[in-house]
């Protein structure tokens, strides 16, 4: 009986992870995330916002001047690699776009633009 408990259980707990996972949102992972440009250009972009050439990445989004980024699918994930579909607003008009984010060197490519360095 309590072999069959133990079972039943370990099943439970099993399809329970596999269906949270399944329907997780979709998240842009810890090591891509943070205020990404010119080392120059932080001070600013912590006063004002997003710079010309800058960008922010949260779980969730991806933002750059003006322009702002929702995740809706992850399409590749590795250590340094991030690709998503992504729906984005430019001063009101709405697209869907792939963004690419690589890290290499403790810097980012924004779909393979010029490499940004972290503001601390």
């Amino acid at each position: 009986m309590i072999k069959r408990y133990a079972t039943n259980l370990a099943l439970s707990s099993a399809l329970l992870a596999v269906c949270c996972t399944a329907f997780a949102a979709p998240a842009i992972p810890a090591q891509f995330r943070g205020i990404w440009t010119a080392p120059s250009e932080c001070p600013v972009y912590k006063q004002s916002g997003a710079t010309d050439t800058g960008v922010s990445v949260t779980p969730t989004g991806v933002q750059q001047y003006e322009t702002y980024c929702e995740l809706k699918k992850v399409v590749r994930t590795d250590a340094s690699t991030f690709a998503g579909r992504f729906t984005c607003n430019v001063e009101g008009a709405t697209s869907t776009e792939t963004i690419k984010l690589t890290l290499a060197g403790g810097q980012l490519r924004y779909n393979g633009a010029a490499a940004l360095s972290p503001c601390r």
